[in-house]
């Protein structure tokens, strides 16, 4: 459950906020620690008009990453398909559901968590080995509403936008990194492999080859980075 502080109702979605939960999770239901100082923000949209659902959690990478820009001046890179980094550790993630009515989306919950002021010692010592938060990295203290604000501002510009076009060329720009890195894929079914990053797909897959020369577009599976 989550400790609920503030509620925004908007014609086409609801906002939700959260100073901490106890049930945070990320993708294959992995557990999101959420202790006190952090951002957990939930978006329920109910879509109008056709958007890809492969796309939602890039807008949102998009959206989070220059609304940290804008207000703390940091310079993130993202992840395929939901992380934002800043100097190789994890400053925010994102989790993004829906509910279909045959193809068409009813309606879609986007889930963000950012570490922008909990203490470091509140963090498990597996998290604190590969996570920042803005605090950490700039001292001082931020409030989280703050942050919430420029999150759904750029949100809703993106939102609003819904250019799949413009939405990939941004990712691909916060991202320019990440093209020929390695990366150990894990397939929701089936052994793990090697392979090298091609770039993001137009489709918002990530397209892959493997270490026996396949080239394959991911959508759901695990993708860990390696150094």
């Amino acid at each position: 459950m989550a400790l609920l502080y503030a509620k925004h109702e908007a014609p086409h979605g609801s906002l939700f906020l959260a100073s901490e939960q106890s049930g945070g999770r990320g993708r294959f239901k992995r557990r999101w620690e959420s202790p006190p100082g952090g951002l957990y923000l939930s978006i329920l949209l109910r879509p109008e008009g056709e958007f890809p659902p492969s796309l939602l959690p890039l807008l949102t990478a998009v959206s989070t990453a220059e609304a940290i820009h804008e207000i703390c001046g940091l310079e993130v890179s993202l992840r395929w398909p939901n992380d934002l980094y800043v100097n190789e550790r994890k400053l925010a993630g994102i989790l993004c559901e829906g509910s279909f009515k045959g193809s068409r989306a009813e309606v879609f919950v986007v889930g963000i968590g950012i570490n922008v002021g909990q203490p470091h010692e509140s963090l498990s010592t597996e998290v604190r080995a590969r996570a920042t938060s803005i605090s950490g990295i700039q001292g001082g203290a931020l409030e989280t509403e703050a942050v919430a604000a420029c999150v759904v501002s750029r949100f809703e510009f993106w939102w609003r936008e819904r250019d799949a076009a413009r939405v990939l060329a941004r990712w691909r720009e916060l991202a320019a990194d990440d093209g020929g890195r390695a990366v150990l894929v894990q397939p929701r079914e089936g052994e793990g492999y090697h392979a090298v990053i091609h770039g993001l797909a137009d489709d918002g897959g990530l397209a892959v080859e493997a270490s026996d020369g396949t080239r394959r577009v991911l959508y759901s599976d695990d993708v860990l980075y390696l150094k």
